[in-house]
């Protein structure tokens, strides 16, 4: 972990202003290196500010490199879908591509994903979960404090307690595997399976986003919103995340 990170994550919203003014007058001289670098250490800090992720995009965006640009584009609106020029923004690096793949159903940040309650989403499903789990708990020890042989009772403390199972399997169900990635590589090759000696299906390009439902070491079965299925390199993708860790993404193969 870098200095300027520990120090970032110690002191707070000043290091915050800091960091975000820096890569700002980094981008006014010119410098999109510099300005990257800058906004990116709030990234990897877990910072989850719509305008971080929109500057970023615009840097990214004018260096040339339209999977970096729609990957942050794609977090400012995920955080703030009114961010009218992240969208604008966003459809102009879409125009510019040599085909404009539609962004899949679900393309969402990793648990700000629809929950199976419509509306919920899944931190709040699992939080009232949680809560349910301890009112049941309450409920039935008061109903065996008062006597389980008492009139009624009987089917009371029985329906309690299959609405505690009912809680713990939905709390111990494992979250999705399925989760929303951009191609950061110029062109991928999304094969029929897992191997560099599979056929290829089709080529994704930078810029196209996909939903990742399946993994194997190095690779990710992805999907794009016409379901088409294919597996590419790991490395060839950046997670919406969060965690937002661009630095560990280009550099780490194992990432998303």
């Amino acid at each position: 972990m870098s200095s300027a990170l520990v120090l970032l994550l110690c002191l707070g919203s000043d290091v915050y202003t800091t960091f975000f003014e820096r890569g700002n007058a980094a981008y006014a001289a010119g410098d999109l290196p510099a300005a990257i670098q800058a906004w990116e250490q709030l990234a990897i800090s877990g910072v989850a500010n719509a305008d971080v992720y929109y500057n970023l995009g615009c840097a990214w965006h004018h260096q040339g490199e339209p999977g970096w640009a729609v990957l942050n584009y794609e977090r400012a609106l995920a955080l703030d879908a009114r961010f009218e020029p992240a969208a604008r923004s966003l459809d102009a690096v879409l125009d510019g591509m040599p085909e404009r793949r539609d962004r899949p159903e679900g393309f969402a940040l990793n648990g700000w994903s629809p929950s199976p309650v419509p509306g919920l989403s899944r931190p709040v499903y699992r939080w009232g979960l949680a809560g349910l789990w301890i009112l049941l708990w309450g409920i039935l020890a008061m109903a065996l404090r008062g006597g389980i042989h008492r009139p009624g009772t009987r089917w009371k403390t029985a329906s309690l307690a299959a609405l505690l199972l009912l809680c713990a399997g939905a709390l111990l169900a494992p979250e999705p595997m399925r989760t929303a990635a951009v191609v950061v590589a110029p062109e991928s090759e999304a094969r029929y399976g897992p191997d560099a000696r599979d056929a290829v299906r089709t080529v994704l390009r930078a810029g196209d986003r996909v939903i990742v439902d399946a993994r194997e070491p190095g690779w990710a079965r992805v999907e794009t919103a016409d379901g088409l299925r294919g597996w590419i390199p790991r490395s060839d993708l950046a997670s919406l995340g969060p965690p937002f860790d661009v630095y560990a993404t280009r550099k780490d193969p194992e990432v998303p």
